[in-house]
């Protein structure tokens, strides 16, 4: 509903109004009335490309036994036998139902909060702190603990070209933004390596 400018909670709208709802204006003119897809939509567009997907799994306690559709849909379209597709969520009980239903899918918590793998269930793959609760002492923490440590802006400071090369130099595994060529511009330059973590475009 946000990317679509409803003012109400998606799980309030029926299917319909839903997939009626404009999503493309906020991303500049040429993309007006542009439709929210639903998710087979989406697969089923993804699906003949080489595009991979970062799913997150939004406000789990308002939808709940989705965890187990969204999986179903995953299986349905090929994409978690070929590991095309990473989940994450602040929900940790979510993610735990998603990967009971989805066991080969790779999970990250999200947190605001302070970098710390204490707790974290084995089956975790990567803990992503917001950009500024990140710490190069709380990467190396979450390394010794064989997690990977994905980053993601909360705000437009965060957002700044300083910021991906600083997250460089923590080591970080991966970093989700809202400005992809921004990031890829610091590769270009050479700030920011390939080889040390992918880039999530955020919608």
């Amino acid at each position: 509903a946000r990317a679509a400018g409803v003012n109400q909670p998606a799980a309030r709208a029926h299917h319909g109004e839903g997939t009626r709802a404009g999503a493309g204006s906020g991303k500049g003119t040429r993309f007006a009335g542009t439709r929210v897809a639903t998710l087979d939509q989406l697969l089923t567009t993804l699906r003949p490309t080489s595009t991979n997907l970062r799913l997150e799994l939004k406000n789990p306690s308002l939808y709940p036994g989705y965890e187990s559709q969204v999986a179903a849909a995953l299986v349905a379209r090929g994409f978690t036998q070929a590991g095309r597709v990473y989940v994450h969520s602040f929900g940790r009980s979510s993610l735990e139902t998603f990967h009971r239903a989805a066991p080969s899918v790779p999970l990250g918590l999200l947190t605001k909060g302070p970098l710390s793998p204490e707790g974290i269930d084995s089956w975790m793959h990567t803990v992503n702190p917001a950009t500024g609760s990140v710490t190069d002492a709380g990467v190396d923490c979450a390394s010794a603990a064989n997690l990977q440590v994905f980053t993601w802006p909360v705000n437009l400071t965060q957002r700044s070209e300083p910021q991906p090369a600083r997250r460089a130099e923590d080591a970080v595994s991966g970093i989700v933004t809202a400005h992809p060529r921004l990031v890829h511009h610091l590769f270009a330059l050479g700030l920011v390596c390939w080889s040390r973590w992918p880039v999530w475009g955020k919608l």
